[in-house]
């Protein structure tokens, strides 16, 4: 049966809680000696992320056992920091938290065949990321409440996160705002603003004709200083 711990196939339920029972640190006595399908696969994206081969290491994935593998995992997402986060982390001042549209010169520039992206900039009060401002992108059938978090403020700069960095849609959009002075970063909440007519700073619905034409409601406005 499968395993939704390990990735692996166990012949008993009793080896299945014990997967989900141990702690992190903690090998499951039945995985001793042996490499999980999960393992394999991470080392192998970890490889083309490092632009490794697999000949560099001691051993192909597939012949490792678990420690091995776990030992392979921790020494190339070390070596990926070095790698590969310059890349996509980029330096800048913090983006003013609100929700933004960035639409690009060329119809179907991004791989989804769109010309624009929304991504929301704002900061949890509690949980995990309580204090530390995410980012978010809209996605899903309707296109207007579906965000899904991609990247966070780091104190020097936004990174984007691992799994959101191969279609190249965020990092376009983060890189954008990033390199934008404050006028086109306006421009891009004005944008968000007339195609979902929210106020682009809290989100509330706006319904008179002069907040709509900003893109802000009266008590934003003030705020952010927009007459």
């Amino acid at each position: 049966m499968k395993c939704g711990s390990c990735k692996g196939n166990h012949s008993s339920i009793a080896e299945v809680k014990e997967c989900y029972g141990v702690k992190r640190s903690e090998i499951p006595s039945h995985l001793v000696g042996r490499v999980t399908p999960k393992q394999v696969d991470y080392i192998n994206a970890l490889l083309e992320q490092t632009g490794r081969d697999g000949a560099s290491l001691d051993k192909p994935a597939g012949e490792m056992n678990f420690q091995e593998a776990s030992d392979a995992i921790v020494m190339l997402k070390e070596e990926r920091k070095t790698k590969v986060d310059p890349l996509y982390t980029f330096k800048s001042e913090q983006i003013y938290s609100a929700t933004y549209t960035v639409v690009f010169e060329d119809q179907g520039e991004l791989l989804d065949g769109s010309n624009r992206i929304t991504l929301r900039f704002y900061t949890p009060a509690q949980g995990k990321w309580a204090g530390v401002q995410l980012i978010q992108y809209l996605y899903g059938p309707d296109n207007t409440t579906m965000f899904r978090r991609c990247g966070n403020w780091t104190g020097e700069g936004y990174r984007i996160w691992n799994q959101y960095r191969q279609d190249g849609r965020i990092v376009k959009a983060v890189k954008f705002m990033v390199e934008s002075d404050e006028d086109r970063k306006a421009e891009a909440g004005l944008t968000y603003a007339l195609m979902s007519s929210n106020c682009y700073r809290c989100n509330k619905k706006l319904t008179v004709p002069a907040s709509i034409h900003r893109g802000l409601g009266p008590d934003c406005a003030e705020i952010l200083g927009v007459v």
